[in-house]
């Protein structure tokens, strides 16, 4: 063989074991966490959804109650379905006691999980028109 071949053919290149061992630990170190992080990011993501369709919902009902007839205001309790969320709405019609009698004040209680962990209240006053 010729002598230049033997060159070539007898260098011995590329990584060891204990380089490639160190190397991937050192890539296990940089992604574990990294993919924690997204991990943590999806789930936050779906809570933040959950609870933008919450307040829709809340606001949603808020202005179906404006709507109404002034006298025809009155406690109520709903579950309302959107998308993959069930919401569960607590009304609450009150008088308001240190103001003319033309005024109602409402509270719309959107909940949501299996134990009502989650909610948001939205509170407004409605006059007699």
């Amino acid at each position: 063989m010729p002598m230049i071949y033997q060159e070539i053919f007898s260098k011995e290149e590329g990584f060891s074991l204990l380089e490639m061992v160190i190397g991937i630990a050192i890539l296990s170190i940089v992604l574990i966490p990294t993919l924690s992080f997204f991990s943590s990011s999806l789930s936050f993501i779906g809570r933040t959804d959950q609870r933008t369709q919450a307040l829709n919902v809340g606001q949603q009902m808020m202005e179906e109650l404006k709507a109404q007839d002034f006298e025809g205001l009155e406690d109520k309790e709903k579950t309302k379905e959107v998308g993959n969320f069930s919401f569960d709405l607590d009304i609450e019609v009150e008088e308001e006691p240190d103001a003319l009698e033309d005024i109602k004040k409402v509270t719309v209680t959107v909940s949501w999980e299996d134990d009502d962990s989650q909610k948001i209240e939205l509170v407004t006053l409605i006059t007699k028109r």
